[in-house]
């Protein structure tokens, strides 16, 4: 991930992995023209005169170009260079202009961090999403836990993990990243049904966790 400014566009670099097949790098910046969205059509013509960009994809103000993928690490970072570099160009021409990807908004746009993703923002719209984000963290904290419906998802969740258990088991496997799956299966099923997760819910996780290993080595047996 990388993350700069070219021709007075924000860029965001970022490696995608659609599949096995399919990893690449990508573009993503966010762009307007006189306060109005990209005209689509003229956005796909930016593939016309590069060779390292492929089809790109519009939504709302934000631009995302994928980028040819090179065998070497070197032609790589020349690929990513040089799409930086004629994408800023393009836009640039077309009289675009770096804008919030959220409001349109064309005054202090910088890049910022959200829940562990990059957005390209104006420093009021980040201040609002900001304050959504911890707002909603404290709503969640004041959310009373539910220890009871909790020990029941945690118990579900260890369950799950200790039918992977004994399956490995039978095959032969080793059962370490089995034990691994049930622990995150236990604490994801108290967390989910109780509301929250906190100390008490560590402690029933674990005691619950001990007994259904208990229980499935016997059946193992």
């Amino acid at each position: 991930l990388a993350v700069g400014e070219k021709n007075g566009f924000c860029f965001i670099v970022s490696y995608v992995y659609a599949s096995r097949y399919s990893q690449y790098y990508k573009i993503h910046t966010s762009v307007c023209r006189g306060g109005g969205f990209p005209e689509k059509e003229e956005i796909k013509g930016i593939t016309q005169f590069s060779k390292v960009i492929k089809a790109p994809k519009l939504t709302g103000y934000g631009l995302d170009i994928p980028i040819k993928e090179a065998l070497t690490g070197s032609k790589r970072v020349q690929n990513i260079v040089e799409a930086v570099n004629y994408v800023s160009e393009f836009l640039s021409q077309n009289s675009y202009t770096s804008c919030c990807e959220n409001t349109g908004a064309m005054e202090d746009i910088s890049t910022y961090v959200l829940e562990g993703r990059p957005v390209i923002l104006s420093a009021a719209s980040y201040a609002n999403e900001s304050g959504k984000l911890s707002q909603k963290q404290f709503e969640l904290e004041q959310k009373p836990e539910n220890i009871i419906v909790g020990t029941i998802g945690a118990l579900l969740g260890a369950l799950i993990g200790a039918a992977i258990l004994i399956l490995f088991s039978q095959l032969g496997y080793f059962v370490f990243i089995s034990g691994i799956i049930m622990a995150a299966c236990a604490f994801s099923g108290y967390r989910l049904l109780s509301g929250r997760s906190s100390k008490i819910g560590i402690v029933v996780s674990i005691l619950v966790i001990m007994v259904v290993i208990y229980f499935a080595n016997r059946l193992d047996w």
